[in-house]
């Protein structure tokens, strides 16, 4: 039984590799979204021997209580439930917002842009829960058009084009706006994190810049000029489906200068903006999620780090190798925060 509440708490998890340390966020976020966000196979998560899975949290929200659920069968679709009633994806992620950061040998820097878009993507559905529907409408229309040009049936594509243009100005609206909402909340956590200490003052310059998918010519001529290439590749090269984000620091970009442990500062400082702006629409915060916390980070930034997430406002949850044990006994302190150590059982 997995217990969530609003209470301002860092939750160390730390333990062998091999101890099920990472399984604890997955389950959180599984109750979430009905997924990884490691991409692991529902059916693996099963424990070898047995036939079925099941995560059951409480749920905290200022007066009130619930319980959500998430069992599944060998072979079997999942199940979602709060307070047992079945429900689907959308109404576990309204329930449970999760937002997760999985460090180790990726960050938001070196990461896919698929990663970064879904990152935007889940964020954004938390602020307006009517863009995932607007983001599914546009990648049915995608999914139409790719088909289309994959069988060069010319016959569909002027029409399937014209709705691709129409959701994909509608989905970059929604992004631009989030973004720049982003922006404030970024600028004003990185503007504290200089406050605090000088050696963060090349950081309080770092910016972002989301990149559509698209240049700044008319979306119709765009669209012909990429035809024959789209053609010949059987899919739509451009798109809100490629958009992605360009972080900076003044002139440079993030990835070509900075060091891992800035990387992983900037990284927090992104989702840290995101539980803001997602606090300033609903007045609570989202479930922060952070694995390999102590991955490519120095002592010297690590308890600033800590003082980050500490101050967020949001319930987090880190995960650490078991050789970082006694460092998080120190950093935890008698503090609120809470220490769980896993014990390999082979």
């Amino acid at each position: 039984m997995i217990t969530l509440d609003p209470s301002k708490s860092l939750n160390f998890i730390v333990g062998p590799n091999n101890a099920g340390k990472t399984t604890i966020l997955e389950s959180i976020y599984l109750l979430s979204s009905s997924k990884t966000f490691r991409g692991t196979n529902l059916d693996k998560m099963i424990q070898n021997g047995k036939n079925f899975l099941k995560i059951v949290s409480k749920i905290s929200e200022n007066t009130s209580n619930s319980t959500i659920c998430l069992e599944k069968s060998l072979k079997i679709p999942k199940i979602s439930t709060i307070d047992d009633d079945k429900v689907s994806t959308k109404e576990c992620l309204c329930k449970l917002p999760v937002i997760s950061l999985c460090f180790g040998v990726e960050n938001l820097f070196n990461t896919s842009a698929d990663n970064r878009r879904s990152l935007i993507d889940s964020g954004l559905f938390h602020v307006k829960h009517e863009y995932l529907s607007r983001l599914q409408d546009y990648n049915k229309i995608l999914n139409a058009r790719n088909k289309s040009l994959k069988n060069n049936r010319d016959s569909n594509l002027s029409f399937l084009t014209d709705k691709l243009i129409d959701n994909g100005m509608l989905i970059n609206e929604y992004r631009t706006r989030y973004m720049d909402e982003l922006s404030i909340h970024l600028r004003e956590t990185l503007a504290e994190l200089s406050n605090n200490s000088t050696l963060y003052s090349d950081i309080s310059n770092a910016s972002f810049c989301y990149k559509s998918g698209y240049s700044n010519e008319p979306l119709k001529s765009q669209y012909d000029e990429c035809l024959h290439k789209d053609l010949a590749l059987g899919y739509t090269s451009i798109g809100p489906h490629r958009a992605d984000i360009d972080f900076k620091i003044s002139e440079d970009a993030v990835k070509d200068i900075a060091s891992m442990s800035t990387q992983i500062i900037l990284s927090l400082c992104f989702v840290i903006a995101q539980t803001r702006a997602f606090h300033v629409k609903h007045g609570h915060y989202p479930v922060l999620l952070i694995d390999d916390i102590f991955f490519g980070i120095d002592d010297k930034n690590l308890a600033v780090m800590i003082k980050l997430l500490s101050n967020s406002g949001a319930q987090c949850f880190l995960s650490a190798p078991d050789l970082y044990n006694e460092k998080v006994k120190e950093i935890i302190g008698s503090s609120h925060n809470k220490l769980f150590t896993l014990v390999d059982m082979k």
